[in-house]
């Protein structure tokens, strides 16, 4: 897998004001538009996909299996813009992973502050 180095800022706006200002990794992979949160939750278990085996050169586990399961790779605090963009704190930011890479004590603040059905806007 490779790292990106696209990083950037993220804004918590409430109406027109800034509540919080972030520093984020994968920023670039990020589709723009509207989304409401469709998931929180802490210390995720991430389902690898067959790339994150293929890369590695290991057995491919059959869909489902409990080795696709990983503890730790979307860290302490994940929140889902849809089933495939994880907001996340994990210890690093990769294509396989996606979504965007926050640091934990930055999104341990904006979980607690965000709710499931939340709006989100990427622009």
């Amino acid at each position: 897998a490779s790292s990106s180095q696209d990083s950037g800022r993220a804004f918590l706006m409430n109406g027109d004001e800034m509540v919080r200002e972030v520093s984020v990794q994968g920023s670039q992979s990020l589709s723009t538009g509207v989304f409401r949160l469709v998931h929180k939750q802490r210390s995720p278990l991430w389902y690898a996909p067959n790339g994150y085996f293929e890369a590695r050169g290991l057995a491919l586990p059959p869909q489902g299996d409990k080795a696709r399961y990983l503890r730790g790779a979307l860290g302490e605090f994940v929140l889902f813009l849809n089933q495939d963009t994880p907001i996340h704190s994990g210890p690093i930011w990769s294509e396989e992973i996606g979504g965007l890479k926050v640091d934990e004590s930055e999104l341990s603040r904006v979980y607690y502050q965000l709710e499931i059905g939340t709006v989100v806007e990427v622009k």
